[in-house]
């Protein structure tokens, strides 16, 4: 399966922390192979995941590259995942990276986490508005755990 076999250029960027001219360069010098496109590339550049994976700035087993691997693929729960996987693994600018992909399309664990890295400060400037509003959003949509953080923030009011 070609698509297990590669991943896109922005998802190399997240995993090993290097700018795009830099990973070209790196292509350019054979040390990271293209892919040729499939249909589940649309039509963007496909590295060799091999290549990738052992440029990366952090350790992953088999499990967590083919979460990454999803995700590339647009699956927002994947996405969430990974968010949520780099965030554990303190590597929040690629933790934003997915989250932020997760949460254009709806998905209420990225929204979830997100609020919790605005929250802590975790990758951006602290800001608890941001905080709460997609906390808050992440509770609309029936988020467990985002409920319980709206709870403590907004108790309850006794009719």
């Amino acid at each position: 399966m070609e698509h297990a076999q590669a991943i896109t250029l922005n998802a190399a960027i997240t995993l090993t922390a290097m700018s795009r001219r830099t990973l070209w360069r790196r292509v350019t010098l054979g040390h990271i192979a293209t892919v040729g496109h499939s249909a589940a590339s649309k039509g963007r550049t496909m590295l060799a995941l091999r290549d990738v994976v052992t440029a990366a700035t952090v350790e992953l087993d088999a499990e967590e590259i083919a979460l990454v691997v999803r995700a590339d693929e647009g699956d927002a729960q994947a996405q969430a995942d990974a968010g949520a996987m780099f965030f554990n693994k303190a590597q929040y600018k690629s933790a934003l990276f997915w989250l932020q992909k997760a949460v254009v399309q709806g998905n209420a664990d990225a929204m979830q986490w997100l609020g919790t890295c605005y929250a802590s400060g975790a990758g951006v400037e602290r800001d608890d508005n941001l905080a709460v509003m997609w906390i808050a959003k992440a509770a609309s949509l029936g988020h467990v755990i985002a409920r319980a953080q709206m709870g403590r923030v907004l108790p309850a009011r006794s009719l």
